[in-house]
């Protein structure tokens, strides 16, 4: 199906496009969210990355598109934050949540030993985690909050293989990003992580996702490690 036949909410691709264009005019930032329009529609795939450059864009009031439904984005004041032994109280309640929260401990422990952060720092954390419900999650979704001064000397957006020079740590236990600790939902990276932190991402409709999408709110929390 082309992007002239396709329709999001009563627009066609092509009246997207126009929007795109009567928004940004011959600048770069047209050509970009043009691709990624494109990229959309070739993969049929609205929940990822390029589906929440286009809400950030509608987000920053930039230019609106009906057919975009927004995900619900979490203000820092919205983020609900524990002392660590409360954290650990309420989720630490199985053998495999112990484990993953030790693993979690010393991950941000090898970040001090390998000098990328000099001080506690807070991480938000989401995803099935936070899910009492579950009482084996796989994995600890979350965001390290690395203090500004850390983040301008060592502007690291992959630790991974930073990580891995610590032996016996298992970094497939964490889902982990990063952002500085003043980051702004004005900047993409703050509201793309948050807001798949935050939501969990329901289709109704494989032909019309981006009218059927569903962005269910999820429970955030951040303690400071």
């Amino acid at each position: 199906m082309s992007y002239d036949q396709t329709l999001v909410n009563g627009n066609t691709f092509r009246q997207i496009f126009r929007e795109i264009r009567a928004a940004y005019g011959d600048s770069p930032t047209k050509e970009l969210s043009l691709e990624i329009v494109q990229v959309m529609l070739k993969n049929g795939d609205f929940s990822g990355p390029e589906y929440r450059f286009m809400c950030w864009l509608k987000f920053m009031d930039i230019f609106s598109i009906d057919g975009i439904i927004l995900p619900k984005v979490l203000s820092k004041d919205e983020i609900q934050v524990l002392p660590i032994q409360e954290f650990k109280d309420e989720f630490s309640y199985s053998d495999q949540r112990k484990t993953l929260l030790k693993n979690l401990i010393e991950t941000v422990e090898s970040l001090r030993s390998l000098k990328i952060i000099n001080e506690p720092i807070n991480v938000i954390i989401g995803g099935s985690y936070v899910d009492l419900d579950n009482d084996r999650p796989n994995d600890i979704d979350c965001i390290f909050l690395i203090p500004e001064k850390d983040w301008q000397r060592n502007p690291i957006v992959y630790m991974e293989d930073f990580l891995r020079q610590s032996p016996g740590l298992d970094v497939t236990l964490i889902d982990f990003k990063t952002l500085p600790d003043n980051f702004s939902l004005r900047n993409f990276k703050g509201y793309n992580d948050i807001s798949l932190l935050a939501n969990n991402t329901k289709i109704r409709d494989n032909e019309t996702r981006m009218v059927t999408n569903e962005f269910v709110p999820r429970r955030v929390v951040s303690a400071s490690l």
